[in-house]
């Protein structure tokens, strides 16, 4: 057994109080003269015995009552498993690991699980004593730098900062986090407090602890597992069109899935630009998920916003999930030809949107463009041989290219021009002079076809008649649109890291076809030119705490500034750069719809979701969880919230205290000496 506070051991001394009264208080008893017989004389010296003996009693009781009290203020222990660190004076490390994903948002009899954490870690930062320290972990983000502090006023304000983050719960690497800055600690007693509702998929087998064996450590789990509530969760929202234009038909699709225990009926809806465009009912059954399409029509340009919820249910964190399109008011589109005569029948065919104002078109001969132009612009026509490839390819940036072989093209400027775009493929320059070859196959289910035929008949082409064409001698790498009879593609898609092109083995002239006076040829134009530039339109999207980068060539000026869903704006600085010539951002911390601005002007934009692994309500139970985190410590406590917590940690951290049992004691003495005291008092009175 050892105390806590040894030092009010001292009061013992105040045991020999009540000795010393009771030999002040000796006195002789007064002589009474009796009479003669001999029987009262004999009932008088029993009384008095009886009378000393009390007397020595309560001497006993008053001493055992001081001794108790002493005892139970000096906090006896038992079972104390490191004698050093239970001492009174041992000073404490703690690290308070608080899971503040958004599963935490569950709400109970007592509130939500994380409320209800917050509230525990603020009543055990309020028992920290002088040279103890303590750090507040976020399992979102357990990387932060921080450290121990002594400072219990900030550790109270950072803990009243934490908020539900919809960023990846990273439990393992915050456990990781706390056993390193625990081995660097020399306080004796060394303790990690987690705060989490177990979810499985934040357990990983394959997870490896860098800090192994810390015995000297104890882990207290704080478990708020619930079996019995209901959710859904959007895990994936995503947008079906590869083609998109303003006053056309846009179509969405989501998956939402239930991983609860039980039935849940909800109402999604979805928003384009805040305003509700399309709404379907849910019932969905235990473990099972279901996937919904929305269409609607595309009102607007510029950037838009789309936006799918479902109905509040017991967590509130997945309800939600964001797209984010830029769609521009007019394409810009860059003509570059080597002759000029072979864009005549390309600017005809544009020449109906140029009038509506969906394509803004600019016209250069290859001797006389340049690389701004190229990386100012949507999509790229080209057509020749001649352009030189750093042109195309200087930028970082995807380029959007349509390509036709010039009208006098050589085979080998037109293959050595493929090669130098990083297109393997080669080509035979085929000229008939006695017949024609036709189309063969139409890849029909290619996004330029859509729209362009009656859904409920079979689609039908009037072949052009074509007399020269390149085709393939080898095996095309690329996927065909429109195939000639001889197998060869005739139109194709294809694309290396930097370029996606529609490429066009003919040139746009009579001379070689009459596909220009076709009325396939305007439409393919304009589609492929929409179904190029749709390829930016969805901006990026990632998950909550990602980091995200932006090409420095996207900005113009030095003020580059992000607009957060919540209104707030972050300035990006040229600090931010990276080895690669890219802006980092990193302050990803609100789900919504981010803007990026060049000084004033919208630049780009990005979605930033929820991560949807929370929404899986499927919970390790304590013997797994023990198993996975016993490399650190095999010394695991798990606690109930409603219980009384501080006892049982002052339990395991200093063993078992008897103080209640010794109190007692003294209030049962007490009522003895009371009692016996009385009674005394009354015989003292029989014989006076």
């Amino acid at each position: 057994m050892i105390f806590l506070n040894p030092t009010v051991l001292l009061g013992l001394l105040a045991a020999g109080i009540p000795i010393l009264i009771h030999l002040l208080n000796l006195r002789k008893l007064k002589k009474i003269e009796f009479s003669t017989l001999a029987f009262l004389k004999e009932l008088q010296k029993t009384k008095i015995r009886k009378i000393k003996l009390k007397q020595w009693i309560l001497l006993a009781l008053r001493v055992l009552i001081i001794i108790f009290l002493v005892l139970s203020f000096a906090r006896p222990t038992l079972e104390s498993v490191d004698i050093a660190a239970a001492a009174s004076k041992a000073k404490t490390s703690s690290v308070f690991i608080l899971d503040d994903s958004y599963s935490m948002s569950l709400i109970n009899d007592n509130g939500s699980n994380f409320n209800k954490s917050k509230e525990i870690i603020s009543t055990l930062l309020k028992d920290l004593h002088e040279g103890d320290e303590a750090l507040i972990i976020q399992t979102t983000n357990p990387f932060e730098k921080n450290e121990l502090t002594s400072n219990r006023t900030l550790l109270e304000t950072e803990l009243d900062l934490v908020e539900i983050s919809k960023g990846k719960n990273r439990l393992p690497e915050s456990i990781n986090e706390a056993s390193k800055y625990l081995s660097q600690s020399q306080n004796l007693n060394k303790e990690i407090y987690l705060f989490t509702d177990l979810q499985q998929n934040t357990v990983s087998s394959d997870f490896e602890f860098e800090i192994n064996n810390l015995s000297d450590a104890r882990i207290y789990i704080f478990n708020f597992v619930n079996s019995d509530k209901g959710n859904l969760g959007i895990t994936e929202f995503s947008l079906n069109n590869q083609l998109i234009e303003k006053d056309k038909p846009i179509s969405f699709s989501s998956i939402i899935a239930n991983s609860s225990q039980k039935n849940v009926e909800s109402i999604a809806s979805l928003f384009i630009n805040g305003k509700r465009s399309a709404q379907k009912s849910l019932s969905i059954q235990p473990g099972e998920s279901e996937l919904i399409n929305f269409e609607t029509t595309l009102t607007e340009d510029g950037l838009i916003s789309a936006e799918l919820t479902i109905e509040d249910d017991d967590i509130i964190g997945d309800n939600e999930a964001f797209l984010s399109l830029l769609v521009p008011e007019a394409i810009k589109v860059l003509l570059i030809y080597d002759n000029q005569s072979d864009a005549a029948f390309i600017e005809s065919a544009l020449q109906n949107d140029i009038t509506k104002n969906k394509i803004e078109l600019s016209k250069y001969s290859s001797d006389n463009v340049f690389s701004s132009l190229i990386s100012e612009t949507d999509v790229v026509i080209y057509i020749g041989e001649k352009i030189k490839t750093a042109e195309l390819i200087n930028s970082e940036s995807r380029k959007n290219l349509i390509l036709f072989p010039p009208s006098n093209s050589n085979q080998n400027s037109y293959n050595g021009f493929l090669s130098r775009i990083n297109l393997p493929n080669r080509f035979n320059k085929i000229e008939l002079r006695d017949n024609t070859i036709q189309f063969d196959e139409i890849d029909f289910k290619h996004p330029i076809f859509g729209g362009l035929f009656n859904e409920d008949e079979k689609p039908s082409v009037n072949s052009p008649s074509i007399t020269k064409y390149y085709k393939s001698s080898s095996n095309l790498n690329g996927k065909r649109i429109i195939s000639l009879i001889d197998k060869s593609p005739l139109i194709y898609e294809s694309s290396n890291e930097n370029i996606t092109m529609i490429n066009f083995n003919l040139s746009p002239v009579l001379s070689w076809s009459d596909f220009p006076l076709k009325s396939l040829f305007a439409p393919i134009i304009i589609r492929s030119i929409f179904y190029l530039s749709s390829s930016e339109a969805l901006q990026k999207s990632i998950n909550s705490l990602e980091e995200i980068s932006f090409e420095k060539n996207q900005f113009r000026s030095n003020i580059i500034s992000v607009l957060k869903p919540s209104g707030k704006r972050d300035i990006i600085s040229s600090d931010s750069l990276n080895t690669g010539n890219r802006y980092n951002y990193s302050k990803t911390d609100e789900t919504g719809i981010y803007k990026v601005y060049d000084n004033i002007n919208l630049t780009t934009s990005f979605s930033v979701n929820h991560y949807n692994e929370e929404s899986n309500l499927a919970w390790s139970n304590e013997e797994s969880f023990t198993n996975f985190i016993n490399d650190v410590s095999d010394n695991i406590i798990f606690l109930n919230s409603n219980d009384n917590f501080k006892e049982k940690i002052n339990q395991t951290r200093f063993g078992t205290e008897l103080w209640r049992f010794f109190l007692i004691l003294a209030l049962i003495a007490a009522i003895l000496e009371m009692i016996i005291s009385r009674n005394t008092k009354k015989d003292l009175a029989d014989l006076g």
